[in-house]
């Protein structure tokens, strides 16, 4: 009475979440979710999978009970062959959910009422019935149909995981070849950069930048930059950002050294009719900016490769900038502050140097 109750405890279960399996993706009709509504598809699997072994383990059960009443008299192995149509029998019930996920092609929803429906609720009435029953089926034609039937949708099952394991070897295939053909172009693409000038490779960069790239972009990398050739193109591409004159005034007044110190280089690079007056009120807010760092912390004076590479150099071209730009009597009032603020640093050895080329710059302006 127990190993019944146990079939039928499984069976029951499993065989619902089966049917309701292919009920919620409508036989397999509808189209795979995708992003996160793809995430749906994971508790419909795992039930699905939980459901199949439901289904083994009761077969099996009904193997342990003794010779498989509901295989055709007869067939050879019939308690191997009871397992084994068991097994395939779930497999093709979530081979079949696979290969719909995968889209393997329009005729999973029609073979899903085979494998989906027919396989496990004739599967689960054989083996219901022979729980139940102290005799086997009388009907020799009907058990030889049904083994018949499990055993060709049992052969889909192994089919289909034939099929799922070539397809994922071919897919690991093609991934590792495009892996490869990625790693030969990138080191081919970092050969011939290699091989490039610097100025050449700052050409390609630039190229590839947006028409609309702001002024920064170009100027943060002129307080480091040594290639002359490098330099003027930099200098050159900088002229063509758009409202280059505002951009101008917004990047001399910005906080950071780095793009403060890259625009005084590019308006001293320039002719003098390409200087415009209103950039004297954006040096005028630089100096301020950098005296007030400089007080703040002293350490502004010791360079920096990331934010503020030479102080010294920034330092003397605030002075030849002012001198360019002819800030008059409050930018000189604004160098002067800036000066005091670099001669009271004691705790910083960098400011006696940065003094020194500010004070030769100053007077060379004047």
């Amino acid at each position: 009475m127990i190993a019944p109750l146990f079939i039928t405890i499984l069976i029951v279960p499993a065989l619902l979440v089966m049917l309701l399996c292919v009920l919620v993706t409508h036989a397999y009709t509808q189209p795979v979710p995708q992003g996160q509504n793809a995430l749906g598809l994971v508790p419909i699997l795992f039930a699905l999978v939980a459901a199949s072994l439901a289904l083994v383990i009761a077969a099996l059960s009904s193997v342990i009970q003794g010779t498989p009443s509901w295989v055709a008299p007869g067939w050879p192995a019939p308690r191997v062959l009871a397992l084994i149509m068991a097994l395939g029998i779930a497999l093709a019930s979530i081979g079949t959910l696979f290969a719909w996920m995968e889209r393997w092609g329009t005729w999973v929803a029609p073979l899903s009422l085979v494998t989906g429906v027919v396989g496990p609720v004739l599967l689960g009435s054989l083996l219901l019935t022979a729980a139940w029953r102290d005799t086997p089926l009388a009907n020799q034609t009907l058990r030889h149909a049904a083994s018949i039937v499990l055993t060709i949708i049992a052969s889909a099952g192994y089919l289909m995981c034939v099929a799922a394991a070539a397809k994922a070897v071919a897919r690991d295939r093609d991934n590792s070849e495009r892996v490869h053909a990625t790693k030969a172009r990138e080191a081919a693409e970092r050969s011939r950069k290699n091989a490039l000038s610097a100025v050449k490779k700052l050409e390609e960069d630039y190229l590839q930048m947006s028409d609309d790239a702001p002024l920064w972009v170009f100027v943060a990398s002129l307080p480091d930059e040594t290639d002359q050739a490098s330099r003027a193109l930099t200098i050159a591409r900088a002229q063509l950002v758009p409202d280059f004159d505002a951009q101008v005034a917004s990047t001399l007044s910005d906080t950071h050294p780095r793009y403060r110190h890259g625009t005084l280089a590019l308006i001293l690079a320039l002719p003098h009719d390409r200087l415009r007056a209103p950039w004297a009120a954006a040096l005028h807010s630089a100096i301020q900016t950098t005296t007030s760092q400089i007080a703040a912390s002293p350490a502004w004076l010791t360079p920096d490769a990331f934010s503020n590479p030479a102080p010294a150099e920034h330092l003397r071209e605030l002075a030849l900038a002012a001198a360019a730009l002819d800030g008059g009597p409050e930018t000189d009032t604004a160098l002067r502050k800036l000066r005091d603020t670099i001669a009271a640093v004691t705790s910083n050895p960098d400011a006696t140097h940065a003094l020194g080329i500010f004070d030769q710059a100053w007077r060379k302006s004047h």
